[in-house]
């Protein structure tokens, strides 16, 4: 096992309704004794009351830098691969705010990468485990930018954009970590 303060779960609140989700699995995560620091991206629509209680429950908040989202992403998409910024962690585990964890999933760190992305679910990027490198968020949001929505979903681009990096796995952690919708 690697340095578990160099690993980060993740998780956003892009609104004030997406608190009180953030806040849960943030709960659940240390009921369930994760060794690994909790952090949650906030978007500059939640309000300052919103952010004081999120404060509060994780170990890190970091402010979404909203210019550099290209114009045709969606924030829901944009804030997950936010990720790649935080370059002071080996690894980061992004969760969909609207998930629970019902036993302790620290082994998702382990799985190894040499890069790049693994992701749960299908394409859905529900959780999504990455090795976070300013150099990929850059290349990836320049081609966000500029592809205008050419047909290909989300997934389907990042997946052919990073084609050599990408491991999909099927998720063996079903019952571990669910969406609570």
């Amino acid at each position: 096992m690697r340095d578990a303060g160099s690993q980060l779960w993740l998780t956003s609140a892009i609104t004030n309704d997406d608190v009180a989700k953030a806040l849960t699995l943030c709960f659940s995560l240390k009921k369930r004794l994760s060794s690994r620091k909790i952090g949650v991206i906030v978007s500059k629509e939640v309000s300052s009351s919103f952010r004081k209680a999120l404060r509060h429950g994780f170990d890190f908040v970091f402010n979404l830098e909203e210019d550099e989202k290209p114009t045709n992403l969606r924030m829901e998409e944009f804030v997950k691969l936010y990720g790649l910024t935080l370059k002071s962690f080996q690894k980061v585990v992004y969760l969909k705010p609207s998930m629970i964890v019902i036993k302790n999933s620290d082994e998702i760190f382990d799985i190894h990468k040499k890069s790049g992305f693994t992701w749960g679910e299908g394409g859905a990027l529900s959780v999504l485990l990455m090795k976070p490198s300013l150099e990929t968020f850059r290349i990836l949001m320049k081609d966000l930018e500029t592809r205008n929505g050419n047909g290909n979903t989300y997934s389907q681009f990042i997946t052919l954009k990073i084609r050599k990096n990408v491991r999909i796995f099927i998720f063996i952690y079903v019952s571990v970590i669910f969406n609570k919708s």
